[in-house]
């Protein structure tokens, strides 16, 4: 569809260089430009928050004076207006006209990063909501354009309630957490790390190319499973609350969110050189749904949900072959073991090799079906791969077949005992009689609990050692009950 994927893909490698453990903040830093989105990072003092910014903006050029590219400064209560939006123009003020002297500052500025964001003033943040949401400045009697295209803001603090910050917040459509490197590796690179040298950024996007993109990735479609997905998560989301007010309970997401969201996977799904959204690339909005960190685990557990339906697998398939393994099982039962239970060793050769050999069939085509199952796992997982999603992330999409060769391996297993058990001439009907008798579970029935998991363990063990032990084990197993 396009040539921008390996393009990213080198300029992600080259803008990484020296930043440990913020690659995927990175990322999504470089995807809310493209976006044209604004992005809230929240974390402590010293965790390299501008700096990412500062990198993203590197993957972009402007043929204009440099200074006007990037604008960066740190709140705090007593900023003033001339400090982010340019002094008054002097001139233009002696003919009763109150203009700025814009240029290099944030009404010029292509990128911006403003840190402790809650900090400012009424009067800026108010300013900085327009310019956000309209992407324009009121200068004067003057409404001026202006080409930001992609703003960070930062803060190790969220914004007070009943402050009037609401709307500015939830114009910050990805949120992000940084905090301070975990990793022992990292640490030890960092305290080793020399002066940089500065980095070589082989090619860049123009602004011309951003603004095509832009155009481009609204003809990316979703399909039909993601909207599907999509519309899970939505009511996922509102559950608990009766209706869709932001004050009844749940977590409250606005329309115009939703909007600039949409906008965001397109961009994503489009500069990763497909033309369709899938289920996985909704993972996306796992970074846009949030506005308290309570509610991150939460909306993890809805992704996760949501996504176990992202299989090709059927799981009417495995009915079907879990059927047909009962049904063989019941039949060789009924051949190989007389009424009480033991194995019939009147059992003809002829008729025990022919049991084994369907035993190995079976065994034969489950294992076909899960490879099968990895190959295309495999394969989706190459071909829709999103640039802007970590891997970790990604594999939440295929837990559904990661389930059903679960699933398929647990049958594996119980052909291999059945075939163990008539090869050996156990006795393995008469010792499971013995057992129920005594209170065991059949090791046939699926768990149903922690308890049902412990006891069919127990039964297993009797069944390889032909040991009963009676109520015993049974009761052991009653108080995880």
């Amino acid at each position: 569809m396009n040539n921008y994927s390996q393009k990213i893909r080198t300029l992600l490698c080259e803008l990484s260089i020296g930043l440990y453990e913020r690659e995927e903040h990175l990322k999504l830093i470089l995807l809310s430009m493209f976006a044209g989105k604004s992005i809230f990072l929240y974390g402590p003092p010293g965790t390299a928050k501008s700096l990412i910014a500062k990198r993203a903006s590197m993957a972009f050029s402007v043929n204009e004076d440099k200074n006007k590219k990037f604008f960066s400064y740190l709140m705090n209560r007593f900023s003033t207006p001339e400090e982010i939006f340019g002094p008054i123009d002097i001139a233009k003020l002696k003919q009763n006209q109150l203009k700025r002297n814009t240029s290099g500052y944030l009404p010029t500025a292509y990128f911006c990063f403003l840190d402790e964001i809650w900090k400012s003033s009424p009067a800026i943040l108010n300013t900085l909501l327009t310019i956000i949401n309209e992407r324009t400045y009121q200068d004067g009697n003057d409404n001026i354009k202006v080409p930001l295209k992609g703003i960070v803001c930062a803060s190790n603090e969220f914004p007070k309630a009943d402050q009037g910050l609401e709307a500015l917040y939830d114009r910050m459509l990805v949120r992000l957490c940084v905090y301070p490197m975990r990793e022992r590796e990292n640490f030890e690179k960092l305290l080793r790390k020399k002066q940089e040298e500065k980095l070589k950024i082989s090619d860049t996007f123009s602004i011309q190319e951003l603004e095509e993109i832009a155009t481009l990735s609204q003809e990316v479609d979703f399909s039909k499973e993601a909207l599907d997905t999509l519309h899970f998560i939505k009511i996922r989301l509102q559950e608990g609350r009766g209706d869709e007010n932001e004050n009844s309970g749940g977590i409250y997401v606005s329309d115009r969110r939703w909007g600039q969201m949409a906008e965001l996977v397109k961009t994503s799904v489009f500069l990763s050189g497909r033309e369709e959204i899938i289920p996985s690339d909704l993972l996306l909005l796992k970074h846009c749904l949030w506005g308290k960190l309570e509610d991150r685990e939460n909306i993890e557990k809805i992704f996760e949900e949501a996504l176990q339906n992202f299989a090709p697998a059927k799981e009417n398939e495995y009915v079907q072959v879990r059927k047909e393994y009962l049904n063989f099982k019941a039949d060789s039962d009924k051949t190989f073991y007389k009424s009480d239970g033991s194995f019939d060793r009147n059992v003809t050769l002829g008729t025990k090799n022919l049991y084994l050999k369907q035993c190995d069939q079976m065994a034969d085509d489950i294992s076909k079906i899960v490879e099968k199952l990895k190959d295309e796992k495999l394969l989706l997982s190459s071909k829709n791969q999103n640039l802007f999603i970590p891997q970790e992330d990604f594999n939440v999409a295929f837990l559904g077949i990661d389930e059903q060769i679960s699933k398929y391996t647990q049958l594996q297993l119980k052909i291999q005992e059945l075939k163990y058990n008539i090869e050996n001439q156990k006795d393995f009907l008469k010792q499971k009689k013995v057992q129920e008798a005594k209170g065991f579970k059949t090791a046939i029935e699926e768990p149903k609990s922690e308890a049902d998991k412990i006891q069919n363990q127990i039964d297993e063990i009797l069944n390889k050692r032909g040991i009963v032990y009676g109520g015993l084990l049974g009761n052991i197993a009653d108080k995880f009950r």
